[in-house]
C-alpha cells in the first residue's frame, strides 16, 4: 500500500460517504419524525452497510502502509496549528452557544464547561508555541481527553432526542474514535514510546472519515430543509466537523513522520 493510494482511497470514501448519507437523510428519512420511511428501509440498510464498509476500507488501507516503527514523531506545521485553533473554537461554541447541554444536569454542565475552557486554552497555546517554536508543558495536551470523556457522557443523556439509528451509531463511533484520537495525540506530544504509530494513524484517519459523514450531511440537510425539522437532533455538528479537520491533518502529519 502506497501513500498516494491511501490518499485516494480516503478521499473517495469520504466524498462518496458524504454524498450517499446526504441522499439518505433527504429522501429515506421522514424529516419530522426522523424515522426511516418503510418503503426505503432496504435502501437505508444498504447505505449504512456501504458507509460501514468504507470505514473498514479506510482503516485497512491505512494500517497496511509501510512505516518506520522506531521513529519518535513530532507533530507541528501551520496546518496543524490552524486545526488546533479550529478545534478550540468549535469546542467553545458547542458548549456555550448550542443545545448540547440542554438536557444535562448542573454537575455535567459545570464539568463540561471546565473541560471545554481547559481544552480550548490548551489547544490555542499549543498552536501558538508550535508556531513560535517555543516549548510548552507537555501535560496540557491531555486536556482534550477530559473534554471528550465528558462529552461522551453528556451526549449519552441526549440520545433520547435522536430519532434515527444511523445518527446514534455514527455519533457514538465518532465520539469514541475522537477520544482515542486525542489520547494518541497526547501520547505522541508527551513523547511516550510506542510501536503502534501506524495503528494510531489508521484510527485517527478513520475518525476523520466518520466525523465527516456524521457532520457534513447533517449540515447540508439543515440548509436544504430551511425551516423544516430534520431528525429532531439536539446533538450539534460543529465539533464533529472540526474534529474531522483536526484528525485528517493530524493523521497525515503523523504519516509524514513515520513513513519509510
Amino acid at each position: 500500500m502506497t501513500t498516494k493510494l491511501n490518499y485516494l482511497i480516503f478521499s473517495l470514501a469520504t466524498l462518496t460517504g458524504i454524498a450517499i448519507r446526504t441522499v439518505m437523510m433527504l429522501f429515506t428519512v421522514d424529516q419530522v419524525s426522523g424515522f426511516i420511511k418503510a418503503e426505503y428501509a432496504a435502501a437505508a440498510v444498504g447505505i449504512i452497510a456501504f458507509l460501514c464498509s468504507a470505514a473498514v476500507i479506510v482503516f485497512l488501507s491505512s494500517v497496511l502502509l509501510k512505516t518506520d516503527r522506531e521513529v519518535t514523531p513530532y507533530i507541528d506545521g501551520k496546518p496543524f496549528g490552524i486545526a488546533c485553533i479550529i478545534m478550540a473554537v468549535a469546542m467553545v461554541y458547542e458548549t456555550f452557544f448550542s443545545q448540547l447541554l440542554s438536557n444535562a444536569s448542573p454537575f455535567q454542565t459545570a464539568l463540561q464547561s471546565i473541560f471545554t475552557l481547559a481544552s480550548a486554552i490548551s489547544l490555542c497555546y499549543i498552536a501558538f508555541c508550535k508556531y513560535t517554536k517555543r516549548d510548552f508543558p507537555l501535560i496540557i495536551s491531555v486536556a482534550p481527553v477530559f473534554f471528550w470523556a465528558m462529552r461522551l457522557i453528556t451526549v449519552f443523556t441526549e440520545f433520547s432526542t435522536i430519532s434515527t439509528i444511523s445518527d446514534t451509531v455514527i455519533e457514538t463511533a465518532g465520539m469514541c474514535l475522537s477520544l482515542a484520537t486525542f489520547l494518541f495525540y497526547a501520547k505522541i506530544e508527551c513523547a511516550q514510546p510506542s510501536k503502534y504509530h501506524r495503528l494510531f494513524f489508521a484510527v485517527v484517519l478513520t475518525n476523520g472519515y466518520v466525523c465527516a459523514i456524521g457532520s457534513v450531511p447533517r449540515i447540508i440537510t439543515d440548509i436544504l430543509s430551511f425551516d423544516q425539522a430534520v431528525h429532531l437532533n439536539t446533538v450539534p455538528t460543529t465539533t464533529a466537523l472540526a474534529t474531522s479537520v483536526f484528525s485528517v491533518i493530524f493523521a497525515y502529519r503523523l504519516l509524514n513522520e513515520i513513513k519509510e
